[in-house]
């Protein structure tokens, strides 16, 4: 975890993240510490229960420690889909009904946030890490576990990384905030390649396609409560104080959109924010006034296989660390709660997995374990 993150745990909640659309929303206590979870989180049990969700263990290792990323997909020779799982410390490929096929270890220690992307466009995945306090820093890993870039900010304080094709030209920078310095752009094979001064210190940095146009736009947030919203190049499109305190934030996409939106949790409400930084949906989220949102997808509702206005949104947000609690929601895209679990342990993945006719089905990450939630036929 990085320094700003340290930092952010400590201060009043103040940064934001928004969902449109329903959805499954999984909330941690904030902050970094030990301590008690508040009274509400005090004890695991299902709050809201519109919907049946029939729950099992779908995978279990614990030196994977934290899964971090989960992703479907076929990612060998074998043409079959896969269930590709993340975590802190190694990587692990399944069958599609959860049995593992191959597991690996990272050959560097001390990541966290690992997440599977394509900086070349060519199909074959890359691992972006951040750093745990800077030993060792943010680095890009291949499938194989080898180390392809690092760098040592030691302990400088940047945030998580992130990927934009500041360019234009089809391959992908990485781009990751250092104190003192800014916004610095990298290329994995020629170093840092532009430095961008900001105004205000960065705590948390996201990047996704916000607006459709295939590129992917950069989200930074401060301590301040402002967010902003900056091209590929860095240029700055939207920049706005948001109205309530709010912690991290992520970008919530969709298995058949590519496009995302911000989801950030407030008071104790779910908001979904466009790229010029206006709401799109607020969604019921009680207790989210001590959490912050870690992980969501969009989901098609019951009975559908296409998005549309009833979408449902899966969601997870984050808390206190000494807390061990996470917190699932899943709302219609209007607002109300579907369904709301308080869980006695740490989350911070999720994806969709399966679409039928009762619903659609989806895997949730935690430490050493993944989740499948299945709505009851």
């Amino acid at each position: 975890m990085s320094i700003w993150k340290r930092i952010r745990h400590l201060r009043t909640f103040s940064m934001l993240t928004g969902a449109v659309c329903t959805s499954v929303v999984l909330l941690l206590g904030n902050g970094c510490g030990g301590g008690f979870p508040p009274k509400e989180l005090a004890e695991a049990r299902i709050t809201v229960n519109r919907r049946t969700l029939e729950k099992k263990l779908f995978f279990e290792d614990s030196s994977l420690n934290l899964v971090t990323d989960l992703r479907i997909g076929n990612f060998d020779a074998d043409l079959e889909e896969e269930i590709l799982v993340l975590g802190s410390n190694k990587a692990c490929l399944l069958k599609s009904d959860g049995v593992r096929k191959s597991c690996l270890l990272y050959k560097i220690d001390n990541l966290l946030d690992v997440r599977a992307v394509d900086l070349d466009g060519d199909g074959t995945q890359e691992w972006l890490a951040g750093g745990l306090w800077g030993t060792p820093s943010p680095a890009l890993l291949n499938m194989h576990g080898d180390v392809l870039w690092k760098y040592d900010a030691k302990y400088k304080a940047m945030g998580d990384p992130g990927i934009v094709d500041m360019n234009n030209d089809g391959t992908k920078e990485i781009v990751l905030y250092e104190q003192s310095r800014g916004l610095l752009f990298f290329s994995p094979a020629k170093g840092l390649l532009k430095e961008l001064k900001v105004s205000q210190p960065v705590a948390h940095l996201k990047t996704g396609d916000l607006d459709g146009d295939g590129l992917l736009e950069l989200v930074t947030s401060g301590f301040d409560g402002v967010m902003t919203v900056r091209k590929n190049t860095g240029e700055i499109v939207a920049q706005k104080k948001l109205p309530f305190s709010y912690s991290d934030f992520e970008l919530v996409g969709s298995d058949r959109q590519a496009v995302s939106q911000i989801l950030v949790a407030g008071e104790d409400q779910l908001y979904a924010f466009g790229p010029d930084l206006n709401p799109v949906s607020k969604l019921d989220a009680p207790f989210a006034r001590y959490l912050h949102v870690a992980a969501g997808v969009r989901l098609p509702a019951a009975g559908r296989t296409t998005r549309g206005e009833s979408d449902e949104y899966a969601s997870i947000l984050n808390g206190r660390g000494g807390w061990h609690r996470s917190v699932l929601y899943v709302n219609e895209s209007s607002g109300p709660l579907i369904y709301q679990e308080i869980l006695d342990e740490n989350f911070q993945s999720i994806c969709q997995f399966r679409s039928e006719g009762s619903g659609t089905s989806f895997l949730v990450g935690g430490r050493g374990k993944v989740w499948l939630y299945t709505p009851h036929r």
